[in-house]
């Protein structure tokens, strides 16, 4: 992670992505390294930790390709799906395995997710983002989000960002 994420709270039910402790206005993110370093490399994106309701409420956990701050910016590559998380704490994962196709500039893969011991099953990409550029040279420049959203309203409803990584399998 680039940044101690703020503990997400009293969000209601709108998306939202994790944002930084330094800038509330910008999201935290995993950047993908530039100058080629992926291309034709497996890798996988990673996001966990826990979310906590004081209500009968379902979470539902996004992982996003894109560095905007702005609601329905990024791209979606995996979401969990709605689950109960009903007055209680759970840890939720979210991660996708990806590669790059550098001809046609897109990601491809499959993600899965975890929430409160309801495992997604493994899947394509809910999109393939374009316009990745493998050779790109900034490792700034393309990145990955997370957020969540809650069915229901609560001043209690919390959710905490763990950790978020990039690795090369």
């Amino acid at each position: 992670m680039n940044d101690k994420p703020v503990q997400l709270a009293d969000i209601g039910t709108t998306f939202t992505l994790f944002k930084k402790t330094s800038a509330t206005t910008s999201p935290v993110l995993v950047f993908m390294p530039g100058s080629g370093r992926l291309n034709g490399k497996v890798f996988r994106v990673r996001a966990s930790g826990e979310i906590t309701t004081a209500a009968t409420t379902n979470a539902t956990v996004t992982l996003q390709y894109g560095t905007s701050g702005t609601t329905g910016s990024n791209t979606t590559i995996e979401a969990s799906g709605a689950v109960a998380v009903n007055t209680t704490s759970e840890p939720f994962e979210i991660s996708a395995d990806l590669i790059l196709d550098s001809t046609g500039q897109a990601l491809r893969g499959s993600g899965r997710s975890n929430i409160a011991d309801t495992t997604g099953a493994i899947a394509t990409l809910d999109n393939n983002p374009t316009s990745v550029d493998p050779a790109a040279g900034d490792d700034a420049t393309q990145a990955f989000a997370v957020g969540i959203t809650f069915s229901t309203g609560n001043a209690a409803n919390v959710a905490d960002l763990r950790d978020f990584t990039l690795e090369v399998l």
